[in-house]
């Protein structure tokens, strides 16, 4: 008896139970140690296992996913079965969309965490072993699953791995939804914990790395509402590790849906130029930035300036951006106002002061 018929008859077991639901939690676990091996992983027989393995999810996850992360490792041909449009595996995804990993992550004991856990590990199958030109397409493919989902409404993107969204919004940025954004631009406000008050500041740079991924395009029509960008700024604790990372991001963020052709600059006229006028070095350069963006010709600098002059005298904001202090040199890029709103009036004012 040759040793490759060991394992063959352990895969038929395996099926008889499971078929049977007879001791479905170690067929689960001794089919996931079984698809550790490469060869067994392979098989056609293993494949021909997975339709009924996914049937599972609701009854068994953890075991079922143990199952699932191990036949997709190292194997893209696997994760693409997995991606593929067989009615089982499409029933199964709309189950996984619908689990909510916020849910199962406050479930009593460890039971809920390494559960979410083993749903990470899964996604991250997908997003992290598989070279670029894959990556983009099994991003593209969960997209779909997420999507066609009936369960899946937008609701609740900041319960979903982060891991995904990152790489989501960096591959595929014009899918980012206004309604994604504005989620996750809330979001990090559950991720700060109600008894000691402290902040995850890993997960925050994630979101704002989502943030910039899905402006980081020459333009879009979802309207992103980069007014909540003064709501993250500050929630950024100087202290943090990754504080001048996270303000990069976001910085970034806004200076891309200033640049977008299809954002008009002229609104929200009120708020940039208090922003700009107001003691804050992210919102003073974001606030510049976008105001520098409203000249195009010497009538529109002309509008700019009485417009401004009607909220606030323009030597005086002019001069607050002149005399701040920045602490971050990308901040110097408000300077951008200077050079197109700048005239010999308001020079004299700013240097007469």
């Amino acid at each position: 008896m040759n040793s490759t018929q060991a394992p063959k008859r352990d895969l038929q077991k395996i099926e008889q139970d499971l078929l049977v639901h007879k001791s479905v939690l170690s067929a689960l676990h001794d089919l996931g140690t079984h698809l550790r091996d490469e060869e067994i992983r392979l098989s056609e027989a293993a494949r021909n296992l997975i339709p009924l393995v996914v049937t599972f999810f609701k009854k068994e996850p953890f075991e079922t996913l143990r199952v699932l992360i191990n036949y997709s490792a190292d194997n893209s041909e696997n994760r693409r079965f997995l991606l593929s449009n067989e009615p089982v595996l499409d029933k199964f995804w709309t189950q996984f969309v619908a689990t909510d990993a916020v849910e199962i992550n406050h479930d009593e004991g460890e039971e809920g965490e390494e559960e979410q856990g083993r749903m990470l590990s899964f996604v991250k199958q997908f997003i992290f072993s598989a070279e670029d030109e894959e990556k983009k397409e099994f991003l593209a493919k969960l997209y779909e699953k997420r999507s066609r989902s009936e369960t899946h409404d937008g609701r609740n993107e900041i319960g979903e791995p982060l891991e995904f969204l990152v790489e989501y919004s960096k591959y595929l940025p014009e899918k980012v939804t206004r309604s994604e954004f504005y989620n996750i631009t809330g979001g990090y406000m559950n991720l700060v914990d109600p008894d000691s008050g402290e902040k995850d500041t890993d997960s925050f740079l994630a979101h704002a790395e989502f943030l910039f991924n899905c402006t980081n395009v020459p333009d879009s029509n979802q309207d992103f509402p980069v007014e909540t960008m003064t709501e993250l700024f500050i929630e950024v604790s100087q202290d943090d590790d990754h504080a001048v990372d996270i303000l990069r991001k976001l910085f970034a963020t806004c200076g891309n849906i200033y640049s977008f052709p299809s954002y008009d600059n002229w609104q929200d006229m009120h708020r940039k130029v208090g922003d700009v006028a107001g003691p804050w070095s992210f919102l003073i350069a974001t606030g510049a930035i976008s105001l520098g963006n409203c000249v195009s010709s010497k009538q529109t600098q002309a509008k700019l300036i009485s417009q401004i002059n009607q909220i606030r005298p323009i030597d005086e904001v002019a001069r607050n951006l002149f005399c701040h202090k920045f602490e971050d040199v990308v901040y110097y890029q408000a300077y951008h106002f200077f050079n197109n709103v700048m005239t010999r009036d308001i020079a004299v004012k700013i240097i007469s002061a």
